[in-house]
């Protein structure tokens, strides 16, 4: 059974750290870029299960890139959650406006955060563990 492909968008490394940890714990495969410009590319070249990408980031921002990925016939399908530290409202209903399907505001909570990006998985078969 293939394990779901999350692609991390994050220029920070602590947050990486922990991200691809719990992640990774999950039974996740996690491909990482920096910046809005290389999700892009990323995202081109493989197909990520799901798309956790951080709002605020160098060269292309979250909001940006997850705009171009829902004009786009075949990235639209693609499940995008927020991460930011900017944790106010109009800065969540922006990245909801952006074509984001969730906003996880930092510092998340590490013991209910896997929950939320399995939430947002396309569905899948159920594999033995």
């Amino acid at each position: 059974m293939k394990h779901p492909n999350i692609l991390v968008v994050e220029d920070n490394e602590t947050n990486l750290y922990l991200v691809r940890f719990l992640l990774e714990q999950a039974g996740m495969t996690v491909t990482h870029v920096e910046n809005g410009l290389e999700c892009l590319a990323a995202v081109a070249s493989q197909e990520p299960d799901l798309i956790l990408m951080d709002l605020l980031m160098p060269v292309m921002d979250g909001f940006e890139t997850a705009q171009r990925l829902q004009r786009d016939e075949k990235t639209r399908s693609i499940p995008i959650i927020a991460s930011s530290a900017y944790a106010q409202r109009d800065h969540q209903q922006r990245a909801m406006e952006s074509g984001f399907c969730h906003y996880i505001a930092k510092p998340f909570d590490p013991m209910t955060f896997v929950d939320t990006v399995r939430r947002y998985l396309p569905e899948r078969p159920e594999s033995a563990e």
